[in-house]
Parts: C-alpha cells; sequence; structure tokens
C-alpha cells in the first residue's frame, strides 16, 4: 500500500512539474471578456477525444466528470489527469496572427467505498479570461493620440466531491458539489500621447469569487444481447447564486506602467450575487464494454437569465455532441494495438456569446488512442482537437484552433482488506 501510494504521489507532482513550464506562454481569447470568460466543459481527456460526449457512457478504466452517477462503473481505484498545448490562429477580414498556450486541465480521482458506491474529488476550471484588445487614433486637427488598452485575466477554479449509487443492477443516480474560486481582473486603460507627456488612467475591477454549486445525474443501462447495452444519462447543474466581492479603483501610472503615482478606491470588498443559470444535458448511447460505443449528447442552459455586473446581454447555450470508440480486442496477447482504444468525435455549440445580433458559434472535430501500459486497466491518453469559433463578418473576429492533450489513467485494487489462512 506504501508503494502504492507513493507512485500515486510522484506521478501527481511529475504531472504538475511537467505542465508548470507551459503556464507561462501567451494566449488571447477575445471572446473571454464576455459574461465569465471561456466555458469548459467538465470532461475528461477520454470523453473529450469523443467529442466531450460522456452524460450516458462510463468506462470501468477511465473518470467521467459529466456525470457523478456513472462513478459505479469504476469498481477500482482510478486517478486521471491531462495537460494540454494549444495554437490559436485569429484573423478579422484586416488582419490575422496566432497564439499559443498550454495548462494543466484537469486533475481527478476515484473510488469504490461500498459495493454500489463510489466517490469521488478532483480539480478542474470552470471559465477563463484571458484577453488583450488595443486600439489607437488621432485627436482630429491635433498630433495627440489616444491609446485604449483594454486586459482581462483570471478564471474560476472548481474544486469538486461526488458519490455515485446503484440501487439496483443497470440504474445509477450520484450527486457532485463544486467549490467555486478564483477571480477576474478587468483592466481599462487610457493613454494620452501628446508628445511631450504620457497619460496613463486605469480603472481596474477585480471579482473575487467562493461558493458552491451542484449537480445531479442519473443513468440507466437496458442489456440487449451479447454484452451490448443502451444507455440513457441525465445531468443537471442546478440555478445557483455565487457569492462575490468586488474591488475597483481608478490609477494614474507611469510612463512604463512600473508606478502607480495617484490612486482613488471606488469599490472595496462589496459584496454582491451572480446568478448562474441551470443546465440540462441528455445522452444516449449504444456500448458493448471494452469493445465498442456510439454516443450523442444534448446541452442547453439559459444563459440569458445570467445576471452579473454589467448589462451585457448573453445568449442561450445549446450544444450537440457525438463519439464513437472501438477496441478490436481488448483481451488480445500477440497484438499491442488491438488492445488500443480509438476513438473520434465532432462538436457543434450555439455559444452564449452576442455580438450584436450574431450569436457565435463554435465546432470542430476530435480525435484520439488510448495506449494500455499495463493489466489493471492503466493507460496513456492522446488526443487532439481542431476547431473554429466565430467569424470574420460584421468585422467580428473568428478563431480557428489546434489543441494536442496528453494524459494518464492509473486503475488499481486499494484498500482490500486482508485475508489471514
Amino acid at each position: 500500500m506504501v508503494q502504492k501510494i507513493t507512485l500515486f504521489s510522484s506521478l501527481f507532482f511529475y504531472i504538475i512539474l511537467c505542465s508548470a513550464p507551459i503556464f507561462s506562454q501567451t494566449n488571447n481569447l477575445p471572446y473571454s471578456r464576455i459574461g465569465l470568460g471561456d466555458l469548459h466543459s467538465q470532461t475528461s481527456i477520454y470523453q473529450r477525444n469523443m467529442g466531450g460526449i460522456g452524460v450516458s457512457l462510463g468506462m470501468p478504466s477511465n473518470l467521467n466528470l459529466s456525470n457523478p452517477a456513472l462513478l459505479t462503473h469504476n469498481r477500482l481505484t482510478v486517478f486521471d489527469a491531462a495537460i494540454s498545448y494549444e495554437q490559436r490562429y485569429l484573423a478579422t477580414k484586416e488582419a490575422s496572427e496566432d497564439y499559443r498556450a498550454g495548462n494543466l486541465n484537469y486533475l481527478g480521482f476515484a473510488f469504490p467505498i461500498a459495493k454500489k458506491i463510489s466517490i469521488g474529488a478532483g480539480l478542474q476550471p470552470y471559465s477563463t479570461v484571458n484577453y488583450i484588445d488595443l486600439q489607437r487614433e488621432i485627436i482630429p486637427e491635433t498630433t495627440t493620440f489616444l491609446e485604449y488598452r483594454y486586459k482581462g485575466t483570471g478564471g474560476i477554479t472548481q474544486v469538486y466531491g461526488s458519490i455515485g449509487y446503484e440501487p439496483f443492477k443497470g440504474f445509477s443516480v450520484g450527486a457532485q458539489i463544486n467549490y467555486n474560486f478564483g477571480s477576474i481582473r478587468n483592466d481599462s486603460e487610457s493613454l494620452l500621447d501628446d508628445g511631450q507627456s504620457l497619460y496613463i488612467i486605469d480603472v481596474l475591477n477585480r471579482i473575487n469569487f467562493s461558493d458552491f454549486s451542484y449537480r445531479l445525474g442519473m443513468v440507466y443501462r437496458y442489456e440487449l444481447e451479447n454484452g451490448t447495452g443502451v444507455n440513457l444519462g441525465i445531468t443537471t447543474d442546478l440555478a445557483t447564486d455565487l457569492n462575490t466581492t468586488r474591488f475597483q479603483a481608478i490609477e494614474r501610472k507611469d510612463a512604463y506602467r512600473e508606478a502607480v503615482l495617484t490612486s482613488d478606491t471606488l469599490l472595496y470588498d462589496t459584496k454582491s450575487v451572480l446568478k448562474l443559470p441551470a443546465a440540462y444535458t441528455f445522452g444516449i448511447s449504444v456500448s458493448k464494454t471494452r469493445h465498442y460505443a456510439f454516443a450523442i449528447n444534448l446541452k442547453q442552459q439559459k444563459w440569458s437569465e445570467y445576471e452579473g455586473f454589467t448589462t451585457e446581454s448573453l445568449g442561450d447555450l445549446q450544444e450537440v455532441r457525438a463519439g464513437i470508440l472501438w477496441i478490436p480486442d481488448a483481451n488480445s496477447v500477440s497484438s499491442f494495438f488491438k488492445r488500443v482504444t480509438y476513438q473520434a468525435g465532432f462538436y457543434a455549440i450555439q455559444t452564449p456569446i452576442l455580438q450584436g445580433s450574431t450569436q457565435i458559434e463554435d465546432k470542430g472535430i476530435t480525435a484520439g488512442i488510448s495506449l494500455p501500459v499495463s493489466p489493471t486497466l492503466s493507460s496513456f491518453n492522446l488526443g487532439i482537437n481542431l476547431g473554429e469559433r466565430g467569424t470574420t463578418d460584421a468585422n467580428l473576429i473568428r478563431e480557428r484552433y489546434f489543441k494536442i492533450s496528453i494524459g494518464v489513467s492509473i486503475n488499481d485494487r486499494w484498500f482490500r482488506k486482508r485475508k489471514i489462512f
């Protein structure tokens, strides 16, 4: 047991250290200035390789981060983690540029505590804010330049705990509690340059988040024949009021943005409530354990009911995701590649982002493989994602992105009672 715990801890810190160097690379997500930023799907790399499905499909060797009811499929202790590297190409009708970045996607583990009960816990992002926008113009009939610089950073992270229970064969229910924390900082700078002096005025807004949210789920499997079954799953993210505090200040800086010359606090730890709308996800899949699966997810969330700190309007989110997996022969001893899991999928999302009369769409394809590394169902997971968000019409921004993900799933049997003969 001590050796297993040591291996677990070593791998945990190895993943953190491997991902640390790429945290410093830059990225620009222009649409993340809207609402709470770019929203992340709560999925593992195994699910993302299939287009991000998973509400109805559970796997005994991998974590499912979408539906807590599917924890009952994990009859071994499983640890799952992934990192990713992304390149993003931004374009308007007049210009284009590219950015790259990497990050730690998630950490999670689960294990059974009774014959029909499993629990899980982990860390995952909920949203990311990371944008910068520069606008420069000359004051008419003068030589004085005005520059506006808008910058946002931060996001919301979730620490979660979940439980799944199978009251009778084929039917499971689950619940998850998330502790949401983090901060979003938005800076609006105005720079005046008349050739003789330089003035920088910065309006700083920072919102801190600290509160709980909840998810409920259930899944039912109807057995057909030869080990094939039809799975139905549903989850509900309950509407939530997140407690927040807000800080706002106006500062005058020097020309190098290194020193604050004057500062005036407008708001200090002002408490408020941010209202998150409920989300509903339905999934159906046909699967044969450790052989093949076909799955589709449908999701809706009324972000038009969102209440935040601005008067901006959001649209309702709608998602369609679909994916497949295939394992030629999970028990093959003659061919390693017959034991490999091959995956592919696609997604089409109507995001909550409204730009005038245009609601921004996000669509893409995914593919990946899961390489077995031991007889205990552990695996090394690789995935790619090609996608496009937005359009160059109506002076908007189109983002094309390419993402590579690497992850591990470690399975073992822990907490066994010793038998004395």
